[in-house]
């Protein structure tokens, strides 16, 4: 029997949404001192409202 664990389903997750459409990225690489940080120290950590569009 093959166990659910918190990796498949976040790989899961994330690869229904690449097929979406959406980009995902590593957090370590947008992290606020990763190479492309995506917030700051000073910025609440819900960076949804900048990158999620509702047509």
């Amino acid at each position: 029997m093959t166990r659910t664990t918190e990796d498949s389903i976040e790989k899961m997750a994330l690869s229904q949404l690449e097929a979406l459409g959406f980009d995902v990225a590593h957090g370590p690489d947008i992290a606020f001192d990763g190479p492309n940080p995506e917030r700051n120290l000073g910025c609440p950590s819900n960076i949804l409202d900048t990158h999620l569009v509702v047509e």
